[in-house]
């Protein structure tokens, strides 16, 4: 593809993406973090959680979900989920319900080892003044999935970067009301354009 090449990401992606552009400075020419998963919101301390997985992941249970999770089940609970726009979180439910490979639910032992893990390599020492080139992330205020301390340490220490709180989303902030949703896509192309 022609240059200039940028990237957007939202959750996992936006760890992902972060560990890239610390080893990769001069791939892109700006980044945008969605929500990123700096680290996630275990509900509980990390190191527990850390050593339940570790444990079965050494017995051969990487890719299964945890004891206490269940696999999807049908129709998503508007009120918990991850959209504040009821119009969008009515047509992905429904892509959902018929597509099949579309039926995530909650995550394996494996990815809640990784995910919990890549916090530690992110923000490790000198790792995120390492990125050159401007990057915005923008994190849900009402953010159950991902914890917001640790974006704003992330974003503070890159060199060209960005923080904003977007009100009134959650943690899937594209599936917004068109309130939240457009003002924030405008934001977004506005810093792609300078």
């Amino acid at each position: 593809m022609p240059k200039p090449w940028f990237v957007f990401c939202h959750s996992m992606g936006g760890a992902v993406t972060g560990l890239f552009l610390e080893r990769h400075a001069d791939v892109f020419k700006k980044a945008v973090l969605c929500a990123p998963m700096i680290a996630p919101n275990t509900g509980i301390s990390a190191g527990p959680v850390a050593c339940l997985c570790a444990v079965a992941c050494a017995f051969g249970k990487s890719t299964k979900r945890p004891f206490v999770s269940k696999p999807y089940s049908g129709p998503e609970d508007f009120d918990t989920s991850c959209a504040t726009g009821r119009a969008r979180f009515d047509w992905y439910d429904k892509v959902k319900a018929t597509h099949p490979e579309y039926q995530n639910s909650n995550p394996t032992y494996g990815w809640t080892r990784e995910a919990i893990g890549v916090t530690k390599k992110l923000l490790a020492p000198g790792e995120p003044e390492k990125i050159a080139c401007p990057v915005y992330l923008f994190t849900a205020d009402k953010d159950f999935s991902v914890m917001p301390e640790p974006q704003k340490v992330f974003i503070s220490r890159v060199k060209q970067g960005r923080h904003k709180f977007v009100s009134g989303s959650r943690h899937e902030i594209y599936r917004s009301t068109d309130e939240v949703l457009f003002p924030w896509w405008h934001e977004i192309l506005a810093f792609l354009a300078e």
